[in-house]
């Protein structure tokens, strides 16, 4: 039919990346990220190696999120607006903040959808919604939040203009890799285009 009509298929070309358009992202320690100045690093991903120190409230474990720039959102004349973006939230999505710790300092990290998803099997809105239908206005912490306290996680982190212009240690993790040994990577960059060259095998053994 595509044929008939005068369609002609057009050939893709799969091109390899070039040394100097690899975007690396580094494994940092927590204090070398709180220690970071260069606005270079904006809008960037590095990674984290971190253990769950606690969930940061344990009486009302998550928060509500903007679902568009990701921060706290508040009540205001019984509504919902961001915190950062002037905006309305009708609907705000649940985060789950924790503190994180390594060997040199310890951080907030909130856990977006994706990473909450790799290690609890469920977004944190979801668990939220069917806590409220077992439990209606119940804010006892989960039991699929308290197994991860005390576990160790490397942190896919994306660092915001507040982490660098304005000292802020509070971090947005966007996802939750777990490498087979930190040793491979704790002492070099890991780049992108050096993940998609993996293996099936590799690749799969990377995530949770």
């Amino acid at each position: 039919m595509l044929e008939v009509i005068g369609y002609k298929s057009t050939e893709h070309k799969c091109q390899s990346l070039k040394d100097d358009e690899v975007i690396p992202i580094e494994m940092l320690t927590i204090k070398s990220m709180m220690e970071l100045t260069d606005k270079a690093y904006i809008k960037k991903q590095v990674f984290c190696r971190i253990k769950v120190n606690q969930i940061e409230d344990q009486d009302c474990w998550w928060y509500n999120s903007c679902n568009t720039c990701k921060y706290e959102v508040s009540i205001l004349d019984r509504a919902f607006k961001c915190t950062n973006c002037p905006k309305l939230i009708p609907v705000p999505q649940k985060r789950l903040c924790i503190i994180a710790e390594d060997e040199t300092d310890a951080c907030n990290v909130i856990l977006q959808d994706m990473a909450v998803k790799r290690i609890v099997g469920i977004t944190a809105t979801k668990l939220k919604a069917e806590m409220d239908k077992d439990k209606p206005e119940s804010k006892d912490l989960p039991d699929k939040i308290k197994n991860i306290v005390g576990k160790e996680y490397t942190l896919v982190i994306d660092i915001h203009k507040d982490n660098i212009m304005s000292d802020s240690n509070i971090y947005y993790a966007d996802d939750i890799c777990d490498f087979k040994s930190t040793n491979e990577v704790s002492n070099s960059n890991f780049s992108k285009a050096e993940q998609y060259s993996l293996s099936v095998n590799e690749a799969i053994s990377l995530y949770i």
